[in-house]
């Protein structure tokens, strides 16, 4: 919480820091108010809303909130312009929540391939959308052993997409977000 304040203090004094604007929309998606983090990327300039950090960060601040569609057409957007590795995870993280699972990971694949090759993008760190995903999991763990015991699919397949999804935790956990 003393985090948030001070950032705030530094925006009142330089309201032009992206730096600061970025750790600040971070420290409010970590402690679950996306709203105002986005409401703090809005208040953003017109020519820092046209960096690819504000874009990385803007697409983070619009998943936290759930708001998928929005997500979607954003990360479109910018995928449009560069592909970022953050930009090819938040696309892996969109498909895997649309359960496109094959297209979730071919995303996620390019994201490693893209940070292996030195490539970086700035922006808020996002373990926190990784972490609010695992009701999802939860509620596809659930329907998996529920159609298993059913007879509706075999243990094989639940066991893929148990892989697409380490995969996805992978790739989270390894990819240089954000500050070194």
């Amino acid at each position: 919480m003393r985090r948030i304040q001070d950032l705030y203090a530094t925006l009142r004094t330089v309201p032009d820091s992206l730096p600061a604007r970025f750790d600040l929309a971070d420290a409010l998606l970590r402690s679950n108010r996306p709203k105002e983090a986005l409401q703090t990327l809005n208040e953003a300039t017109d020519e820092q809303k046209r960096t690819q950090g504000f874009a990385v960060a803007y697409n983070w601040a619009l998943i936290g909130l759930g708001d998928g569609r929005a997500a979607r057409k954003a990360v479109d957007t910018a995928l449009a312009a560069s592909k970022s590795p953050q930009l090819l995870l938040q696309d892996g993280l969109l498909k895997y929540a649309s359960r496109d699972f094959a297209g979730a990971h071919g995303s996620t694949l390019d994201a490693d391939r893209s940070r292996d090759s030195g490539a970086r993008a700035g922006g808020p760190r996002v373990e926190h959308c990784r972490d609010r995903a695992r009701p999802w999991r939860q509620r596809e763990d659930d329907r998996d052993v529920s159609l298993q015991h059913q007879g509706k699919i075999e243990p094989q397949e639940r066991v893929g997409s148990r892989a697409i999804r380490d995969e996805l935790d992978r790739a989270a956990l390894s990819a240089n977000f954000g500050k070194a």
